[in-house]
């Protein structure tokens, strides 16, 4: 694996201008088909790719299809400092550094293929990868952030606690649990997701999952903005995080960058 010495700068931030949000906003019609990540860990990963593949249609008329285990490999590298890694999952930051410094290849360079779980990509993978880094944009978790990304056609990446009791049988509507002290909830690992869209009127968010056409409604589900609220619920300190965009390399890596939203 190449590894070049980059020059890194700290986190800057990001203003987008004074605008009036819109009711509404939906970006389905500009993503790649739902994933399944089956019994691998990589809902991190497959949200950052869907993210990946949404960014090279909408800004480069590219219909692309990123490597999941490349980036979720790079991720779980970065959270675990070793070569040897484990399918523990990544928290998105690492995932969103990961593929600032690695790039992203193509899936069929390094397909998603259970035997390639954990397994370091060879040279020819991570040179065809360094063609591309991304600009991470990180923000806190906040309902009026998330609808401003979302209004400047940005998706958004969030860990939630993904309680689904009687969720097949109601059309993909996620509902707050109505004890919060339910020791499933403990229990819950942390999932990560894709927001793609918000609705004012209705206060629910439109949300990517990976678990397949299948789940849900047609894969997607949606989300109360109450459920935000709940810090029991969401993985409210590491926040949320986006890819501004995908560019060429070039000798220094791109600043990540920091929502501030008045």
């Amino acid at each position: 694996m190449k590894n070049k010495k980059l020059v890194s700068r700290p986190m800057r931030p990001l203003i987008f201008p004074k605008q009036r949000l819109a009711n509404s906003v939906d970006l389905r019609q500009w993503m790649p088909p739902i994933d399944n990540q089956h019994d691998m860990k990589t809902c991190c990963a497959s949200a950052f790719a869907a993210l990946c593949n949404y960014l090279f249609k909408r800004s480069m008329g590219r219909q692309s299809s990123v490597s999941r285990l490349f980036i979720y490999y790079n991720g779980q590298m970065i959270q675990q400092r070793t070569l040897q890694v484990e399918d523990r999952g990544v928290f998105p930051q690492n995932i969103a550094l990961g593929l600032r410094k690695y790039g992203v290849c193509e899936e069929k360079y390094w397909p998603y293929e259970k035997h390639l779980l954990n397994e370091l990509p060879p040279d020819s993978v991570y040179e065809r990868a360094s063609r591309y880094t991304v600009i991470p944009l990180h923000m806190i978790c906040d309902i009026n952030t998330i609808e401003t990304c979302l209004h400047n056609q940005l998706p958004v990446l969030i860990g939630i606690k993904l309680i689904q009791q009687n969720f097949q049988h109601n059309g993909g509507y996620l509902q707050v649990p109505t004890d919060l002290n339910d020791p499933l909830i403990k229990k819950t690992g942390i999932h990560g997701i894709m927001i793609v869209g918000y609705n004012r009127k209705t206060q629910y968010f439109i949300c990517r999952n990976s678990y397949g056409e299948n789940w849900g409604y047609h894969g997607y589900f949606y989300l109360p903005y109450e459920y935000l609220t709940h810090p029991r619920l969401i993985d409210h300190m590491r926040g949320l995080w986006s890819i501004l965009k995908i560019i060429p390399r070039t000798t220094t890596l791109p600043t990540v960058r920091r929502l501030v939203v008045s």
